[in-house]
């Protein structure tokens, strides 16, 4: 891998999480001690799907969804889709 490569996996990026990862939901650990920046809230331009062992905002609807911001790796995004079985 080169070092342009290995900055950009490093590099920190905001995740929106809105279901089992939340603080108090049984996901919450698959986060890793990742940076809590906040709060966030869609606008209200979504559907709120159940597609199985998890939930997808699809956009078109009428749904805002609170979630909470973690700054993460990409690299820490990546085993975090692997694990919940997220196509990617």
């Amino acid at each position: 891998m080169n070092d342009a490569l290995r900055m950009l996996e490093a590099a920190p990026r905001l995740l929106f999480v809105y279901g089992t990862l939340r603080q108090g939901e049984p996901r919450h650990g698959l986060l890793g001690g990742a940076e809590l920046t906040g709060m966030g809230l869609t606008p209200p331009d979504f559907h709120l799907v159940d597609v199985g062992p998890y939930a997808a905002l699809v956009p078109g609807g009428t749904a805002a969804v609170t979630g909470e911001l973690y700054r993460v790796t990409l690299a820490a995004r990546r085993s975090i889709d692997v694990e919940l079985e997220v196509p990617i």
